[in-house]
């Protein structure tokens, strides 16, 4: 992502601001995000990009990293609470031999899969490529503070075992490429 420079220096002064406080939870870093943003005269960060420009600097030894940051910077705190990051991702559309009644159809989607849910739109801006959905998920999950170091994944797409052999060994393949 291209930020400018204004913007880099607004969110390491926010970031050096944030790290010497000790936040109770993530209500009381959204008020200090509004608080410092009005003070620099700064549209409100996402957390993923405050977590982004946080590592760099981090790397830079800019700064040192601060757990009680992160933990309040984490955003969707259940998704992988377990130990364990949940990655779904689609196989492209193919032909069901069956005729359920209850199951939706929608053109050009895997069967039983409608376009306006969550895992669909992000396989369907991967191009329903596996290696990519993989990525990106984790990428989004790591950007939002969640650690990927174990993951489960769900390949979704009612007729995989119907896909021919070749695609389903490709798809796994790429997948388990991905996480690695």
């Amino acid at each position: 992502m291209e930020i400018k420079n204004s913007v880099i220096k607004a969110y390491d002064n926010f970031i050096k601001l944030a790290t010497k406080k000790l936040l109770k939870d993530s209500e009381e870093f959204l008020a200090l995000k509004k608080e410092i943003s009005g003070k620099l005269q700064l549209p409100l960060p996402t957390n993923a990009d405050l977590r982004e420009h946080y590592e760099k600097m981090i790397a830079a030894k800019k700064i040192k990293r601060n757990i009680n940051f992160e933990q309040v910077m984490q955003s969707r705190k259940i998704r992988t609470q377990s130990g364990v990051a949940v990655i779904a991702v689609l196989t492209k559309a193919y032909p069901c031999p069956g005729k359920c009644l209850y199951c939706p159809t929608e053109k050009d989607m895997p069967k039983s899969y409608l376009s306006n849910e969550p895992a669909v739109m992000r396989a369907i801006s991967s191009q329903f490529n596996p290696y990519k959905q993989v990525r990106n998920r984790l990428r989004s999950l790591e950007l939002n503070g969640h650690k990927t170091d174990k993951i489960e994944l769900i390949v979704m797409g009612g007729t995989f075992s119907y896909l021919p052999k070749p695609y389903q060994l490709k798809f796994i393949t790429e997948c388990f490429r991905a996480a690695n």
